[in-house]
C-alpha cells in the first residue's frame, strides 16, 4: 500500500480516511468511522511498517500497518495509555489532552425516518419506512425501536450516513471506489464489440487511456471525492462540528 498522507483535516489511507482529532509535531490521530483510532507518525523513519515494536502497554488489538499506519482498535482507550505508547514510538513526549472523543457523539434529532435520541451514552433509535432497513444490522428492542450501545456508535453513523447521502452521492462515491474494475470491464466490452461495431474501438481506446489516468492518480481522486462527496455528510454525525455551525439548512438536528 502507498503511504498515508495527512489532507484537509483527514489521514487518507488507500480509499479510507479518518478525521484528524490531535496533531502536533510528532503524530496525526485520527478517529474513524469504523471506531478506530488511527496513529499515523509524522517521522517515516518511526513507523512501525507492519512490524509488533514490542511496545507492552495497555491497548488492546493494535494493528501495525505494512505501510506504516497504527490502528487502535478502542478509540476510548485512557488518553495517559495513548500517550505513553507514542512516546515508546517517537521517544518524543506527546500530550493529547482532551482532543480525542470530543466529536464523537451523534447528536439526537431526526435523519430521515429514523430518529435517534439519547440514553446516557448510548441510543435509542427508532425508523419508519424505507429507511428502517438501514437498521437491519441492529439488535431490536422493540419493533422498529433498537438499542444502540456507544461501542456501536461508528455502525449506526455509517447508516445514517446512508440515509443522509442522496442517491446521485452514492453513485458517484461508488463508481470512483470501484473506478478501476468498472474501466476495465468496460474497455473489455467496448473491444469486443469493436470486432463488429468499428465505432466501439475508439470508445474502447478511451476507456484504456481514462483507466490509465484513473490508476495514476487513485489516491488524488478518491480522497478528493470523498472529500467533496462523503465527508459533508459524515460531519453532520458529529455533535460538536453540528452545534460550531448554523444548521437551519440541515436534516438534522431536531429537539430530542
Amino acid at each position: 500500500m502507498s503511504d498515508p498522507y495527512v489532507d484537509n483535516g483527514r489521514i487518507v489511507s488507500g480509499d479510507e480516511s479518518a478525521g484528524i482529532a490531535h496533531n502536533s509535531d510528532h503524530v496525526a490521530i485520527g478517529e474513524a468511522d469504523d471506531g478506530t483510532l488511527w496513529v499515523l507518525l509524522h517521522d517515516q523513519s518511526c513507523r512501525p511498517r507492519g512490524r509488533d515494536p514490542g511496545i507492552v502497554m495497555e491497548l488492546e488489538d493494535v494493528h501495525y500497518e505494512q505501510n506504516g499506519l497504527v490502528r487502535v482498535a478502542n478509540r476510548r482507550v485512557a488518553r495517559d495509555s495513548l500517550e505513553r505508547f507514542i512516546k515508546e514510538l517517537t521517544g518524543s513526549t506527546v500530550l493529547i489532552g482532551n482532543d480525542l472523543g470530543r466529536r464523537t457523539r451523534i447528536p439526537a434529532g431526526s435523519y430521515g425516518g429514523i430518529t435517534v435520541r439519547h440514553v446516557d451514552n448510548h441510543y435509542r433509535v427508532k425508523a419508519s419506512g424505507p429507511d428502517a432497513k438501514h437498521m437491519a444490522a441492529m439488535q431490536p428492542r422493540k419493533p422498529n425501536q433498537w438499542l444502540v450501545m456507544y461501542g456501536e456508535e461508528s455502525l449506526l453513523r455509517r447508516q445514517l450516513v446512508q440515509v443522509l447521502m442522496p442517491i446521485h452521492h452514492r453513485v458517484v462515491w461508488a463508481s470512483v471506489r470501484h473506478g478501476e474494475k468498472i474501466l476495465l470491464v468496460t474497455g473489455v466490452v467496448l473491444a469486443g464489440l469493436s470486432f463488429v461495431a468499428p465505432l466501439a474501438a475508439p470508445l474502447a481506446l478511451a476507456a484504456a487511456v481514462a483507466l490509465g489516468i484513473f490508476r495514476w492518480k487513485q489516491r488524488v481522486i478518491v480522497a478528493c471525492t470523498h472529500r467533496l462527496v462523503v465527508k459533508p455528510h459524515i460531519l453532520r454525525t458529529f455533535e460538536s462540528v453540528v452545534a460550531a455551525n448554523d444548521t437551519s439548512h440541515a436534516v438534522i438536528p431536531k429537539a430530542a
